[in-house]
This record gives C-alpha cells, sequence and structure tokens, in this order.
C-alpha cells in the first residue's frame, strides 16, 4: 500500500538520539541540546556521551544538565568504558560498573554519561551497548565521514531491528 501525505504516522516506535561529545565549543553544544529538547516524538530516550572524564570536560554534562533539566535527567562520571578498566578495578567492579551505566541508560529518559577518552567509535559503542534493545531506532547526532558510518555500523551492538544514522545535529 502506497503511503500519501494524508496517512497518518503511528508513533509507536521506540526511538533514542545519541550525542558524541568531544571539547565541543558551548554555544554548539547548547543549540544542539536545545533542539534535541524541542524534539516532541513521544518517549524518545537521549544519550550524550562525553569523550572524556577529566575536570575539563565537565562543562559539557553541566550544559546538559542545564539544557535537559538536572531534575529530568541523569548524569554519571564513569572512570572507565566497556573495553577498559579503570586504574585499580577489579573484573568483578568493572561488571558491575558497565551494569550500572546500562541500567541509569535504561531507567532514564535522558542521559549524560562522561567516560574514559576512547574515541568516537568507544562512544557510540557506549551508548548502543547500554542501549541495547531497548529501543527499534537510533540517531546519532554527530559529524563523520559517511564511510566511517558504513564502519560503526557494522561494528556496532544494537538489535537487528535497529539502525544508526550519522548527521550533524538540527538546529
Amino acid at each position: 500500500m502506497k503511503k500519501s501525505l494524508e496517512t497518518p504516522i503511528k508513533l509507536n516506535k521506540t526511538v533514542a538520539l545519541c550525542i558524541a561529545a568531544y571539547q565541543e565549543d558551548p554555544d554548539y553544544l547548547r543549540k544542539c541540546l536545545q533542539s534535541v529538547k524541542r524534539l516532541t516524538y513521544p518517549g524518545i530516550k537521549v544519550v550524550m556521551v562525553i569523550d572524556g572524564n577529566s575536570d575539563d570536560d565537565l562543562y559539557m554534562m553541566d550544559i546538559f544538565s542545564e539544557i535537559m533539566g538536572r531534575d529530568k535527567s541523569a548524569t554519571y562520571i564513569w572512570k572507565n568504558n566497556y573495553h577498559e578498566k579503570g586504574p585499580g578495578e577489579t573484573e568483578e567492579s568493572h561488571k558491575e560498573s558497565s551494569q550500572h551505566v546500562t541500567q541509569l541508560v535504561l531507567s532514564n529518559k535522558s542521559i549524560c554519561i562522561m567516560q574514559k577518552w576512547g574515541g568516537k567509535r568507544e562512544v557510540m559503542y557506549t551508548a548502543f551497548r547500554a542501549l541495547g534493545r531497548s529501543v527499534d531506532y537510533v540517531q546519532v547526532g554527530l559529524r563523520m565521514p559517511a564511510r566511517a558510518n558504513i564502519r560503526r555500523n557494522k561494528a556496532a551492538v544494537v538489535s537487528p531491528q535497529s539502525y544508526g544514522i550519522a548527521h550533524p545535529c538540527p538546529f
């Protein structure tokens, strides 16, 4: 059946918007998050992962909390990431922290995670891994070359029903 512009759209799929952040310009990040906050899709989940967890990266988490609402979002500073243990961390404590990140993502509508630096692939891996099968579609808000998108999608851990698309944050 061919759909026309008059055909109502069913908004019954779960969607997550993933934002990769690395030393972002504060004004650019504010505009990006303000555009995200204006989205009206029901139940959309927002996951921002900051690539770096030093004091110099805290301003991005502060902007996230300011725009998304401190009382309506969660934040977490992770000393490691899914692939690397933190200093002095055991296998068991690394597994616990990984599960904690997953639980935070699953139980909050919007969350910002600062994690150990690992590059954009590591950031997107964190978002996809934590989301798991909890959403039907994933939209990635970052700038990447088109070929990088293909490579990332081959490596991403997502459910077969999900997909990822790289594009600039809309203004």
